[in-house]
């Protein structure tokens, strides 16, 4: 079947010498809603009684609750092209670096939402361009701009992106946060401000699809900074 579609990334050179600084944005979903001021789109372009996006306690997993993208019947032949997404709103950048981090149920047999990056966003649903990074994830496949750099396994697992924006490169995290899956990747598409960031998780799923659930929590973005150098 197809993957699905979401949005997230990051960069960050010599991130094995980074530490990370106060959140900049996190959300563990303890409000029991997906809402404003942090997420402005909470949408699905299929029927109420197909797909539903809402928070939804974890048993047994790393985070308390998740957001939730349910498919409570199979999916009819409407549903090709059709996104379900959520997505933030604006997210001030104060440093040169940052990073993002999540957790994610990654389902056997289903890829699951993209995750999106932008770079540009503002105060209202629709107000965002630039969409520079995508990170693809399901069973036996995590993807960069397409290309294949780890094998996920099913099940909760935990994910970072770090961004260094000075050189619009990214380094990858699957599972272990201190040794990246991929490093120094470009971060492709056209001149990046960086000024007010977004994030994003989008799925898409094929006519036929049985009922499953997409689950992720315990995001966080956060400014990276290089340790003070030892006199």
């Amino acid at each position: 079947m197809n993957c699905n579609c979401l949005v997230l990334f990051s960069c960050l050179l010599a991130v094995n010498t980074a530490r990370a600084q106060d959140a900049i944005f996190e959300d563990n979903f303890s409000t029991l809603h997906i809402a404003r001021p942090g997420w402005t789109s909470v949408y699905t372009h299929l029927a109420p009684d197909t797909m539903s996006i809402s928070v939804q306690p974890v048993t047994g997993g790393p985070v308390p609750f998740a957001a939730t993208f349910e498919l409570k019947k199979d999916a009819p032949a409407s549903t090709l092209g059709q996104a379900s997404y959520i997505r933030s709103g604006p997210i001030a950048i104060p440093g040169k670096s940052f990073s993002i981090e999540w957790y994610e149920n990654i389902v056997d047999g289903f890829g699951g939402p993209v995750f999106e990056l932008w770079d540009n966003v503002g105060a209202q649903p629709n107000d965002r361009s630039g969409k520079c990074l995508e990170i693809n994830r399901g069973p036996m496949y995590l993807t960069l701009q397409k290309k294949g750099i780890a094998d996920v396994q099913p099940g909760w697992r935990h994910f970072k992106i770090a961004v260094d924006t000075t050189t619009n490169t990214c380094d990858v995290f699957y599972e272990d946060m201190d040794k990246p899956a991929a490093s120094g990747a470009a971060i492709d598409g056209h001149p990046n401000t960086w000024d007010h960031i977004g994030i994003g998780f989008c799925l898409y799923i094929s006519p036929g699809t049985h009922p499953t659930q997409w689950q992720l929590g315990g995001i966080k973005i956060a400014e990276t900074k290089a340790p003070p150098q030892q006199p």
